[in-house]
């Protein structure tokens, strides 16, 4: 192996290494792209009988006494890189996706699943809340990150699959981010469920401080709907229609009926000691729900079109078993998808 190493620099450098460092990886390439090949020096006896302590060197123990014939472990290391995942599993780099996803609770977490199979993607993850026990029934993050920022937690995770991956974490709600910050992205997401950052939104647009195009999503109580608006700034007009809307939380587009939201004890729980409520849907609910979006989201991603609402149909059995009244479920099965217009 040494023999091996024709340039005398190149030896001296080695000998250099491995006395100061005792044990050594030594990596070369094989002729492959996607592997390096390498040996592993390592249990060299530096201090024997005989022999006064420092007398011995890592490098002379390894081409003299028992070493000099002794093989070395041999390393095979698989090489990681964006190309090469990329190689192995669509054939190439896609084009470059900047994503913002704002709220990362049951939505925007799993959300973020669907868009970790983009391989050439950066997030920027903004969330205030942080993830409890009641979260993980239906979050997309179990037991090992309670305690955690939301924003934190996902991009972590996020970066387990591709440590690679450009994630941004913000503690902030969605109108505190930048302008120019916003602009820089592909899509926004918003996953809050908080009608404040949906109007601001809708204004910026109006005004034209943002020019990129936003998707809105929430389950209704029960799983009974699920609701995506896609918002193109570049639909002036429809800009205007949706921020009035969002003054009666877009319920034209629910499919419960309007009566049952002012009851609000029957469509929401509340924990005993808590300001805060929550609505009922599963995990299963959630996943029906974005996957049955997740190819509308990808074709208005390569090609935008003008603003328009999706609605997914789904457990509208549970709200004639619980007497909660429906706009309409004539006709409609589960898992059905309806566009209305905005």
């Amino acid at each position: 192996m040494i023999d091996r190493i024709s340039d005398d620099e190149d030896r001296k450098t080695f000998k250099k290494y491995l006395n100061h460092v005792k044990n050594v990886n030594v990596l070369f390439p094989i002729g492959l792209n996607y592997a390096i090949g390498g040996i592993c020096i390592h249990d060299l006896k530096v201090n024997r009988n005989g022999y006064r302590k420092g007398t011995l060197t890592s490098f002379k123990v390894l081409t003299s006494f028992e070493n000099k014939n002794k093989k070395l472990d041999r390393l095979y290391a698989s090489v990681y890189s964006s190309q090469r995942i990329a190689e192995r599993t669509a054939g190439g780099i896609m084009m470059e996706k900047r994503f913002i996803v704002a709220g990362l609770g049951s939505i925007g977490s799993n959300l973020c699943y669907f868009l970790n199979g983009y391989n050439n993607a950066t997030f920027a993850l903004t969330d205030r809340d942080w993830l409890t026990v009641d979260n993980i029934g239906r979050h997309l993050l179990g037991f090992e990150y309670i305690g955690q920022y939301k924003s934190h937690a996902v991009a972590r995770h996020l970066q387990q699959y591709r440590p690679d991956r450009k994630v941004q974490a913000l503690l902030k709600n969605l109108q505190e981010l930048k302008e120019e910050e916003i602009n820089k992205a592909s899509a926004i997401f918003v996953c809050t469920g908080d009608i404040m950052s949906e109007k601001w939104l809708f204004s910026q647009m109006a005004e034209g401080n943002i020019r990129k195009p936003a998707f809105i999503l929430w389950l209704e109580p029960y799983g009974i709907s699920g609701i995506m608006i896609y918002v193109n700034p570049e639909d002036e007009e429809s800009v205007k229609r949706l921020r009035e809307k969002a003054n009666d939380n877009f319920m034209s587009y629910c499919m419960v009926k309007r009566e049952e939201y002012e009851d609000g004890e029957r469509l929401t729980k509340h924990d005993a000691g808590c300001n805060g409520s929550y609505s009922l849907y599963s995990a299963n609910d959630v996943s029906m729900f974005l996957s049955s979006m997740f190819h509308i989201i990808d074709k208005l991603l390569e090609k935008p079109s003008e603003s328009k609402c999706y609605r997914w149909v789904g457990n509208t059995n549970i709200a004639m078993e619980k007497g909660v009244n429906l706009v309409s479920s004539l006709g409609v099965s589960k898992n059905t998808l309806q566009e209305l217009p905005v």
